[in-house]
């Protein structure tokens, strides 16, 4: 029998989404202009398969580049996406920003624009917010979550520094950690530190070695996060106690989205995922009746009925 869905070839023809009216609703696609790179995300964790996957991306802005961040998510179906620079505030809702499979935890900047931190988390990883930071541009931005897995406590903090904040600041972040990090079994800090460690000598480049050494930790990340035309930066950083849980860390350019790459490692601990298969559709609540009878009345109908009839003659007679 001949599959509409199974096409020989493109259609002469193809109608266009204007007829839809901005919708947070609107369904994604993974096959978009990331495709090279988001197949490289899911070769280069295809191997890490049963292990802990955790991404990490700074979006400078979630909203307008939100689908292209999907198609990261969802390459590497990673266990957990942490989030820097959201620019997010209370108007926009979770319903508007969903990524099927996933659920949201987001701690917006309360007062000026930008900042904002947010871990998109897969349904039935089991996780629990500890703290969120005041975040109203005048301290880090923090969000520290608890994981449990296979009877062990694996806490995992999301930070983003302001590049205009002093230094002195990160004594908030210091006693995070031995607020929330003392008592599990590793803990992983990761985050936009707004310091570059391409310059290790720097007071700031003091500041996470001091870090790393009171709390026991070791960054994982030694290339540039940070690519622009005229410099770059070892922003974007991966910290960890148990570091030789930590088998394989990459990270890619993300174009669309931000000078920012996308960082994202696998830890082996073994991660239970259901196979539930998730299902986006359109929201015809959100049509433009008028734009849709409009598309239908110039759509060359001739052209696409000869192009059907070509590609069902194309196809074997089957009994």
């Amino acid at each position: 029998m001949f599959d509409p869905n199974d096409r020989v070839g493109p259609l002469p023809y193809n109608f266009s989404d204007s007829f839809y009216l901005s919708s947070p609703d609107s369904s994604f696609s993974e096959e978009d202009s990331f495709t090279d790179l988001t197949t490289e995300i899911k070769n280069n964790l295809s191997k890490y398969d049963g292990f802990l996957k955790i991404g990490l991306s700074n979006v400078q802005s979630l909203v307008p580049h939100f689908s292209e961040f999907v198609s990261y998510v969802l390459a590497g179906n990673f266990d957990i996406v942490a989030i820097t620079e959201t620019w997010l505030k209370s108007i926009i809702s979770d319903k508007s920003i969903t990524i099927p499979g996933y659920h949201l935890v987001r701690n917006d900047r309360s007062k000026k624009g930008g900042g904002g931190v947010a871990a998109y988390i897969k349904v039935g990883l089991n996780t629990k917010v500890v703290f969120a930071s005041a975040s109203d541009g005048h301290e880090i931005e923090q969000l520290w979550l608890q994981l449990r897995i296979k009877n062990k406590s694996i806490v995992l903090g999301v930070i983003y520094r302001p590049p205009a904040l002093p230094l002195s600041c990160f004594q908030s972040v210091e006693q995070s950690l031995f607020n929330f990090a003392s008592d599990c079994d590793d803990v992983i800090l990761i985050g936009d530190f707004n310091i570059n460690l391409l310059k290790p000598s720097v007071p700031g480049g003091k500041i996470v070695n001091n870090l790393c050494t009171v709390h026991d930790l070791k960054q994982l990340v030694t290339s540039p996060t940070y690519i622009c035309s005229n410099a770059n930066s070892l922003l974007d950083l991966v910290m960890v106690r148990e570091s030789a849980n930590v088998k394989y860390i990459e990270q890619t350019i993300q174009p669309g989205i931000s000078h920012h790459n996308f960082v994202y490692f696998a830890y082996d601990i073994t991660v239970s995922r259901s196979n539930n298969k998730y299902i986006t559709t359109r929201n015809w609540k959100k049509i433009d009746t008028n734009a849709f009878h409009h598309a239908l009345s110039v759509a060359p109908w001739h052209h696409i009925i000869i192009k059907l009839i070509l590609m069902i003659k194309s196809r074997p007679l089957t009994v």
